[in-house]
């Protein structure tokens, strides 16, 4: 069995209640629940996997990651490490002298925090971080600087000779568990060898309150463990997203646009459509940086309209908890409709496959969707197949007579759904700046 398999099953196996807890309830995620160090490795690979579009096998060689408990302690001598922990440090050690980053979670029977072994640029050298979601808190302290000095007796380098905190408030009921596992996440998807690791803290989870917090985790777990739950035979391998990331900037955009809006409003060459539509989402994965999906509920602010009647809708949030984020909505039937309401000022592009109404197939022909501060402002239909947007007509309806320099002056982000051949909804991509 491959490792990212061993990984998925032990998660599936790791117990679903925590004190009387369950990680699921009345359809949501359940924040006083707490993941075990077999949920939070699984979880980790599974977000490594979405964000970095490669598939959870592949995630599962980007990094090491174990957990330890240290429940009941409150110091540790070297005899202690190297008697109780060595196995995994000398793991982690081995890693990082694989270019690879490595990651312990830690808990203390309450509480889990994360602490990370970096490499460096030089060779027998590493950088430790630390990192509690509750930045007040003690938790695995001790266990950090006898690290330290355990590494340094076994003579392993540490960076300043110490480890590095880079708590900041992350910490909402029971989810310290899926902070490590976000924390993971982000590392991974943002270090690279010679980069100043303080430079980390910026691509944490950084909640500005308690509802950002609830939303994410929500979110977050719900998302998990419905993949735990409806797990297929090959569920882990395809637990990825098929458009890699990439930066993009302002005057990139606005070229790219600039460069296909004529073509694609050329009455001579609407049939062509498709080509141009092609080139254009190419050129757009060549320039554009990822968002991912993911699962939501529909808030009071949500105005999606005709869904009267409609059953088994499915809520998504494309990109991050932002004001560059736009909901939507897939029907049993595969009809997507996106949010109207006030508060959404997403700005991008969106790109939706269209269906073959006879095979029920997706097919490369794809509807372009463009969005500037929540208002569609243009609109590019596909030729091949029909439409899945429940909102076609609308879109249809844009006026496209206006001024180009006026209508994308600031636009600065670019998104892509993708639906999958199967026809059921996956965490796709999504780009954006």
């Amino acid at each position: 069995m491959k490792v990212s398999h061993s990984v998925w099953r032990q998660a599936q196996n790791s117990p679903k209640v925590y004190r009387n807890q369950s990680a699921i309830e009345n359809g949501h995620y359940n924040t006083e629940f707490m993941l075990s160090h077999e949920h939070i490795k699984a979880a980790a690979l599974m977000q490594i996997a979405k964000n970095k579009s490669i598939t959870f096998d592949e995630a599962a060689k980007t990094c090491f990651i174990d957990g330890i408990s240290i429940q009941n302690t409150t110091n540790l001598s070297m005899e202690d490490m190297r008697q109780f922990f060595g196995e995994s440090i000398q793991n982690a050690i081995n890693a990082s002298k694989k270019s690879l980053p490595s990651f312990l979670s830690i808990d203390d029977g309450g509480h889990v925090i994360l602490i990370s072994i970096l490499p460096t640029t030089k060779p027998n050298e590493v950088s430790i971080l630390y990192n509690n979601s509750i930045p007040t808190g003690e938790t695995g302290k001790h266990f950090a600087s006898t690290l330290v000095n355990y590494l340094k007796q076994s003579g392993i380098n540490v960076r300043d000779n110490k480890y590095i905190n880079i708590s900041q408030d992350q910490q909402l009921d029971n989810c310290c568990g899926l902070s490590v596992a976000s924390n993971i996440e982000n590392i991974v998807c943002n270090f690279a060898i010679g980069k100043n690791i303080n430079t980390l803290k910026q691509h944490l989870f950084n909640p500005a309150n308690h509802e950002e917090k609830e939303l994410y985790y929500q979110n977050f777990g719900y998302s998990f463990f419905r993949a735990l739950n409806n797990d297929h035979s090959n569920q882990v391998e395809n637990l990825h997203s098929p458009i890699n990331s990439y930066n993009i900037s302002e005057h990139v955009l606005e070229e790219l646009i600039r460069k296909y809006r004529p073509r694609l409003k050329d009455i001579t060459t609407n049939l062509k459509n498709d080509k141009i539509i092609a080139d254009l989402y190419t050129e757009s994965k060549s320039k554009l940086t990822t968002l991912n999906i993911y699962s939501c509920e529909a808030s009071k602010d949500t105005q999606i309209p005709n869904l009267n009647g409609k059953t088994n809708l499915t809520y998504s949030r494309i990109g991050e908890q932002n004001s560059n984020s736009l909901i939507m909505v897939q029907t049993k039937d595969n009809e997507i409709y996106f949010d109207e309401g006030a508060k959404n000022k997403f700005t991008g592009l969106v790109f939706v496959d269209r269906l073959n109404s006879k095979t029920g197939q997706l097919l490369e022909s794809k509807d372009v969707i463009i969005y500037k501060n929540g208002k569609v402002i243009d609109f590019f239909e596909g030729n091949q197949g029909v439409s899945r947007l429940g909102q076609l007509h609308k879109f249809q309806a844009i006026n496209v007579g206006q001024n180009i320099n006026h209508l994308y002056t600031g636009l600065t982000a670019t998104s892509s759904y993708i639906q999958p051949k199967n026809l059921q909804r996956n965490t796709e991509s999504l780009m954006a700046k």
